[in-house]
């Protein structure tokens, strides 16, 4: 084997290390050719046509082209290189040796490795007066050899083409000598490797050498290297726009849906743009367009850009077995993978799948995403657009039975991986239920797996996916305590664009499994988990029904098993975090209150700080919050809601940045995790949105003229986040959380002067409030409160009277909610001292609502209400809640109905006039549990005479208990 060795290629005084093996670069590029030939001769690729040479010949190289005029963006690259350069020039003034101005900007293809050359040129060009040079060393394809691109050079330094030497070694002497002593950029473009480079490198003291590549040329050592990424949110949508694609106001959540689609890449991004111009599409129809995956690289094949094409380009020259793990690794239903997923794809040991992915690495066809927090390993992902043509190349190069045997080889690996997991952490129980299993891939456990079992949580959001498919798959077999033991797993955290019928339905198998488990704990387990998934996807009665059912279920057994002790203080918790996403503080912090006892009794310090976190962001309590110090081995709920107190603590004391750091953090941290990303979004945009606001004004209402680019700017990351905020809910398919995404999303336009937009933003979300159910839409529910902000607002910004009796309903609203700082905000927003406040406050609230569901908590069946047991319920409906003026309505007739799923009411429905009447009126009901669990009664108020629906009530959680023993 021949063995790389560091070879020093002088040049002016100055070396250039090159870390090369004559022998294996000529292996590999003899490889590539032999690879390129074979796939070139036996078919033509439907993007790419088959790889022929062009002609080419000498030719007088032009300067360096200015940069594209729809450049947008790649503010951090840009300034990284200026710093760089600025370094370098200071140097110049140091003796000593000199390092030499060589930069490499590489990244995967059609990621806009050119363009930000381009721009790098441009911003430098001044200190290098004496001009540049340009060459692009091959497309498609075409490998243009050095001897070529030397002769143009020459031709374009001014050298005659008679005295140009015909021998390789001396014209590299004679460009050299050329350009020594002179202040040049040198922009070698598509550099494919080290060895193409050797004869072109100069290093002439004061000139300097830009390259692009789509591999990071470890041979050149001494080089500046940028990875070029993919474009963030903010400048996708700028490059969109540059390229004549409208991304304002309401068309800005279809532009950041086209960027998702185009996974961020210049070259996709430029492609639907060009879709959009032949086609005249706006940019709603161009999201809908593209928004198929089956049909998306095809949509965007047509015009100059065929993004697929440049894809094609450098997968074709992959080794044969990387190219088959590229296509293969599509098949991980993950977003991110290790190295490890590729031997049961293709059936080859660690080691090789170790040299795979660094080939594909190298080759930029997968992204490196840091290593995995818990084992160490690298972890890798796809670049959605990316998985996309690996997918296709898979579909067409295999057929569905060698595909379907590759994703069952890959399940049994994971099956294997999890087996060992689970019976590291909890041994005794499940040794009992253990499945019977082929150790094919872990003969012996390895030191990753221990890793695993010690800290799950990040494991689970990595691969929150194929743990389901896993689940799916132990069920069939029929291994109901590996299957029950997965989905305790997965109510830790939801994954973007999770399939929620998916999971539902495998959270169902698994209950299922659960029953049937003598594990005494299965079914509790199962039942938190899936609740949780239903609270974070907001699906409030379903999840209360779970986690109120797992509550009851310990509650008579608590004493006999600590464990259940645990569970049921988990439980509580889960419920209070649930109130406070939904908006409900009042009933949030009657919960914590009840569960303070429970959770302090189990001793866990994990539970105890994330209660009084709760307690605290119920109440604004930051004072102290930022000494609170993250536990070892916090769990990842615990660690979330810390670094949202963090956060907010900051706010307070208008520490901003500070504020927007620990956002950051834990934006990177739980990245996989999009109902956590969804409420950091949320978080965001809210805090840009005060950012905006303190820095319009000082306090007095003067504004803060040095200011005002940057509230500007805080204004937009605020509609930015909010947008995010939105394309994540509605992925999540939460249209609660779509609700609340609109509304911030129009207060962010609103603030920023957009009236227009952001009254299209209310239109919107009040026609996806007019579907929840009744839970979510409840007069004077969190929902319903800031719709009717935001009605408000816009009527007073358009200076309507009605606009300010509006926003005092919804302060009182707030204040009933003990929404605190929207009570705040309120107050500063119309300029009310404490006492205007309070005096809204009684003005708006009244003595009721005008239906109102009561229990009587002095009734001992009602205090605790359990199966089997019936207890009273009483109905009290306020005619003046109803009717601007009953008195007026000598005889009207209602229906009063009160239902209740899995309970008896007795009777049904009852009749009362309302009518000529300024009293309420009263009527009873007997309402008995069927099931333990929650208890979601719902009260409506119908007109005997047509039928028409006067009010729809649906009142808030009862836990019920097991029947009396």
């Amino acid at each position: 084997m021949a063995v790389l060795a560091a070879v020093a290629v002088p040049v002016f005084g100055l070396s250039w290390t090159l870390v090369l093996s004559t022998a294996a670069v000529a292996t590999i590029n003899m490889i590539h050719a032999i690879n390129i030939a074979r796939r070139q001769q036996h078919s033509v690729h439907p993007f790419t046509g088959p790889m022929t040479r062009r002609p080419t010949g000498p030719a007088r190289v032009r300067p360096i082209p200015p940069p594209s005029r729809t450049f947008r963006g790649r503010r951090a690259a840009l300034g990284a290189v200026r710093r760089w350069h600025d370094e370098l020039v200071k140097a110049d003034d140091t003796p000593g040796e000199r390092s030499p101005r060589l930069l490499i900007l590489h990244g995967k293809p059609g990621v806009g490795k050119t363009a930000l050359a381009l721009k790098v040129c441009q911003e430098l060009r001044k200190s290098y007066p004496d001009g540049s040079l340009y060459a692009n060393l091959g497309q498609a394809g075409e490998v243009r050899a050095p001897g070529e691109i030397l002769d143009a050079f020459l031709l374009s330094l001014g050298i005659p083409e008679s005295d140009i030497p015909g021998r390789v070694e001396d014209r590299v002497r004679q460009y050299r000598s050329t350009v020594a002593g002179r202040r040049m950029i040198i922009l070698l473009d598509a550099a494919r490797d080290a060895s193409q480079l050797r004869d072109l490198l100069v290093s002439a003291p004061h000139s300097l050498l830009v390259i692009t590549s789509r591999i990071n040329l470890p041979a050149l050592t001494q080089a500046k290297r940028i990875e070029v990424d993919d474009l963030s949110d903010i400048e996708a949508v700028a490059l969109l726009n540059a390229c004549g694609v409208r991304t304002g106001g309401r068309d800005l959540e279809y532009a950041i849906e086209v960027a998702e689609s185009c996974g961020h890449l210049p070259i996709a991004l430029r492609a639907a743009a060009d879709l959009a111009a032949r086609h005249s599409l706006d940019v709603r129809d161009l999201a809908e367009r593209i928004r198929d995956p089956r049909t998306r690289l095809t949509a965007l094949r047509g015009g100059g850009r065929i993004p697929a094409e440049r894809l094609s380009s450098q997968y074709r020259v992959l080794l044969d077995r990387a190219a088959e793990a590229f296509r293969f690794l599509s098949l991980v239903q993950s977003e991110t993978f290790v190295p490890w997923v590729i031997c049961p794809l293709l059936q080859v040991p660690y080691a090789e799948a170790e040299n795979i992915v660094a080939e594909l690495k190298e080759m930029n066809l997968v992204d490196s995403v840091g290593p995995d927090p818990v084992t160490g390993i690298d972890r890798y992902a796809f670049n959605p657009f990316v998985r996309l043509y690996a997918r296709w190349e898979l579909d067409r190069s295999a057929d569905e039975r060698t595909i379907e045997k590759a994703r069952k080889e890959l399940l049994q690996a994971y099956l294997e991986a999890i087996d060992r997991v689970l019976f590291r952490i909890y041994r005794d129980g499940y040794d009992a239920e253990r499945p019977d299993m082929e150790s094919r891939y872990f003969i012996v456990d390895p030191p990753v797996l221990r890793d695993i079992a010690y800290r799950p949580e990040p494991w689970v959001r990595a691969e929150y996916r194929s743990l389901v498919a896993a689940m799916e798959e132990s069920y069939q077999r029929g291994w109901a305590g590996m299957t029950w033991r997965i989905a305790r797993w997965l109510g830790t955290c939801v994954p973007d664009r999770v399939e929620v019928p998916v999971v539902t339905a495998a959270f169902g198998r698994a209950l299922r499994a659960a029953e049937s488990s003598s594990a005494r704990t299965a079914v509790i387990d199962v039942l938190l988990a899936r609740g949780t998934f239903f609270s974070a996807i907001e699906r409030y009665p379903r999840a209360f029904q779970d986690l109120f059912e797992a509550v009851a279920r310990t509650t008579d057994a608590v004493a006999s098993d600590p464990r259940l002790a645990l569970r049921r203080a988990v439980a509580e918790l889960t419920i209070a975090e649930s109130l406070i996403q939904a908006g409900e503080y009042r009933h949030a912090a009657a919960r914590l209150a009840e569960a303070r006892e429970t959770v302090a009794a189990t001793g866990e310090d994990d539970l105890i700080m994330r209660h009084e976190l709760l307690e605290r962001e119920v109440s604004l309590d930051t004072d102290g919050v930022l000494e609170i110090k993250l536990l070892p081995h916090s769990s990842d709920g615990l660690a979330f809601r810390l670094g949202l107190s963090y956060a907010q603590a900051h706010r307070d004391q208008n520490r901003w940045m500070n504020a927007a750091t620990e956002l950051e953090s834990a934006t990177e941290e739980f990245r996989a995790d999009a109902r956590k990303m969804a409420t950091i979004g949320y978080r965001t945009t809210r805090l840009h949105l005060d950012w905006a606001a303190h820095l319009r004004g000082d306090g007095s209402g003067r504004t803060i003229h040095s200011s005002r680019k940057e509230a500007v700017d805080k204004a937009r990351r605020a509609t930015l986040s909010a947008v995010i905020a939105l394309r994540s809910q509605i992925r999540l398919s939460n249209r609660m959380g779509e609700v609340r995404a609109r509304y911030l999303l129009a207060r962010t336009l609103l603030h920023s002067g957009n009236l227009d937009a952001a009254v299209y933003e209310l239109a919107a979300a009040e026609q996806v409030f007019a579907d929840l159910d009744p839970f979510a839409t409840a007069i004077g529910g969190p929902l319903h409160t800031r719709l009717l902000r935001l009605r408000g607002e816009i009527a007073s910004k358009r200076n309507k009277p009605e606009g300010k009796e509006m926003l005092g309903r919804a302060l009182a609203a707030y204040h009933g909610l003990m929404d605190h700082r929207s009570v705040r905000e309120l107050e500063s927003e119309l300029g009310l001292t404490p006492a205007e406040r309070d005096r809204i406050v009684r003005d708006h609230s009244g003595p009721g609502g005008a239906v109102e569901l009561l229990v009587d908590s002095d009734d001992a069946s009602a205090a605790t209400p359990r199966v089997g047991s019936g207890f009273p319920v009483t109905i009290r409906v306020d005619p003046g809640g109803l009717f601007e003026d009953p008195a007026s309505l000598e005889h009207f007739d209602v229906s009063i109905q009160l239902t209740a799923e899995g309970a008896s009411v007795r009777p049904a429905g009852r009749s009362a006039n309302i009518g000529g009447r300024g009293e309420p009126v009263s009527v009873s009901f007997e309402v008995a549990p069927e099931r333990i669990g929650s208890l979601i009664m719902r009260c409506q108020v119908l007109s005997l005479r047509d039928g028409t629906l006067l009010h729809d009530l649906q009142c808030f959680p009862m836990d019920v208990l097991g029947p009396n023993r």
